[in-house]
């Protein structure tokens, strides 16, 4: 009897010890995982800090036209994208630009160069009025036709993404011509406007992206000049 007690003894011992192992197995596995992930993300940021960078000298607030003018510099870096923060009146707006060219809501070029696209929804046929279907207008709304009774418009309108003309494009209803912007490429700098700025901002700041990687705020400017200051 001593002895089936005993060998029950060691049997559980055994069974603690390995629900032990096991256990902490599973969590170290976790934890490496953890570990391996931020120890990846710190090499692609590596060495950034001081490469993505605000250019302060072209960097200014137009009151008139409500428009934030920043400019962007990159260093000897490869990076995929640059996250744009700018704070004013207790809000923030954003805008992430990246190294394949496109339109950027609410951001433009400084100087509007080469390739656009249309953007935007068309407005639908059904419901729009006899002048703004096409009867009354030299440029109607581009796929839409007035019911030959006369009483609605009918057809199916041209989406705008569809549209590779600038003149059509601003012409179809709710559409937008915009150009391509991007990133800066390697020891290059670029300069752009950040529309719908309705104060003067508190600050702005730029967040890398390096393959799909946030790295953080490199560069914050908090003291933003009048653009006329920079005119002078």
């Amino acid at each position: 009897m001593m002895k089936k007690k005993a060998l029950s003894e060691v049997v559980s011992t055994v069974l603690i010890i390995a629900v032990t192992i096991l256990i902490g197995a599973v969590v170290w596995a976790v934890v490496s995982n953890l570990i391996g992930d931020k120890l990846d993300e710190g090499e692609k940021c590596f060495g950034v800090l001081d490469q993505v960078k605000i250019n302060r000298d072209y960097t200014c607030y137009n009151p008139t036209t409500n428009k934030m003018q920043f400019s962007l510099s990159v260093g000897d870096l490869d990076i995929n994208g640059i996250l744009v923060s700018v704070s004013f009146e207790g809000t923030s707006k954003g805008a992430t630009l990246t190294d394949v060219p496109g339109t950027v809501e609410d951001v433009t070029n400084y100087v509007e160069t080469g390739t656009g696209s249309c953007t935007g929804t068309a407005t639908l046929c059904a419901g729009l009025s006899q002048t703004d279907c096409g009867v009354s207008v030299d440029v109607p709304q581009l796929g839409c036709f007035w019911n030959p009774g006369g009483s609605f418009c009918i057809g199916t309108a041209i989406s705008c993404s569809s549209i590779s003309s600038q003149s059509s494009c601003e012409n179809q209803l709710e559409c937008a011509w915009g150009y391509n912007v991007k990133i800066p490429g390697k020891n290059a700098g670029s300069t752009y406007f950040f529309n719908g700025i309705t104060s003067l901002p508190t600050s702005i700041s730029i967040i890398p992206i390096i393959e799909g990687k946030q790295c953080g705020s490199v560069d914050t400017l908090r003291e933003i000049v009048d653009c006329n200051a920079l005119v002078s």
